[in-house]
């Protein structure tokens, strides 16, 4: 985050990896496993073994947790980035039930929690950790929400923009300061998927066109995200918009209106260029939103000033 006299938080705080974690295990019912791990100030996963409350080292644990969960290879693909991938310092990404994004960052080593509470919130494998609220999607970089489309319970964000905003967030809400930021920072790993679709829609409205409001609706089925006229040739257009390393192949969506604009945000244009195709470059957004923040969202400006442009 800025601070509120418009600079950037810098300073010492090192923090090595950046990581998302699905705090969403087999709790009892009412319990919302990710404020108990904000409350007791852990994360961590379940696959609890033996009764009753117990204080097991790793070797006793692992060997009971393989004859309890004979046959469940997923005890020790989630335990094994929590054990052994997680450093102390990392910063560590979840959300509750209701949608609230929350940051932690990582105080201790692998325990083995088997108090009642822990139990019943399916919470027994922890880190201990510290927590802070965040807020809703619009505080929360685009990467960072792609980071929670996956399955798997624990992995990395490896992304030095998102590390380093993250480590903003966590030092403004904390305290702490924070390393200098990376030199090079990346607009498009702090927009999301929807903001993406924003700009690009903001963009081709300064060429001329006028977006037609009910085509955002078709999202479902369609390969465009919405469909433009041209306020001058009335010409028909409509655009693909990636975020992430999706490729767009320029020849898809040809003959589907009079102009075609695709833009991927870190993936390529496969195939011959084509006079109705027009694949927009990384850079000309980026000048765009330089040149007009009138008329950006505010969660977009945020983005653009963390990224420095």
């Amino acid at each position: 985050m800025l601070r509120s006299d418009g600079g950037f938080w810098q300073g010492c705080l090192t923090m090595t990896k950046l990581w998302r974690i699905h705090l969403r295990p087999s709790s009892e019912t009412g319990v919302d496993a990710c404020l108990f791990c904000t409350r007791e100030s852990v994360l961590g996963v379940g696959w609890a073994v033996g009764q009753g409350e117990q204080a097991l080292d790793w070797q006793t644990y692992s060997s009971l947790a393989a004859i309890k969960h004979a046959g469940d290879r997923s005890w020790r693909l989630a335990l094994t980035p929590l054990r052994t991938g997680l450093s102390i310092g990392d910063l560590c990404w979840s959300r509750d039930q209701k949608g609230i994004y929350y940051l932690g960052q990582v105080t201790g080593d692998w325990e083995y929690r088997s108090g009642e509470a822990y139990r019943r919130a399916d919470i027994v494998n922890v880190r201990l950790c510290k927590w802070v609220e965040v807020g809703t999607v619009e505080e929360v970089p685009g990467k960072v929400l792609s980071s929670f489309v996956p399955r798997r319970i624990l992995q990395p964000i490896n992304d030095a923009t998102a590390l380093f905003y993250s480590e903003m967030v966590f030092g403004q809400k904390t305290g702490a300061e924070v390393i200098k930021s990376p030199e090079k920072k990346d607009v498009f790993a702090l927009l999301s998927s929807e903001d993406c679709e924003d700009v690009v829609g903001l963009y081709l409205q300064s060429l001329g066109y006028s977006l037609i409001p009910s085509s955002c609706k078709r999202r479902d089925t369609l390969a465009y995200e919405y469909v433009f006229r041209h306020r001058t040739t009335g010409h028909r257009a409509v655009a693909q918009v990636k975020r992430g390393a999706d490729d767009l192949v320029i020849d898809d969506l040809l003959g589907v209106a009079d102009d075609v604009f695709l833009f991927t945000t870190h993936g390529k244009y496969l195939g011959a260029p084509t006079p109705r195709v027009h694949c927009i470059d990384r850079s000309t957004i980026e000048g765009f939103l330089r040149a007009n923040p009138q008329i950006l969202t505010q969660r977009i400006k945020t983005w653009v000033q963390a990224a420095g442009l």
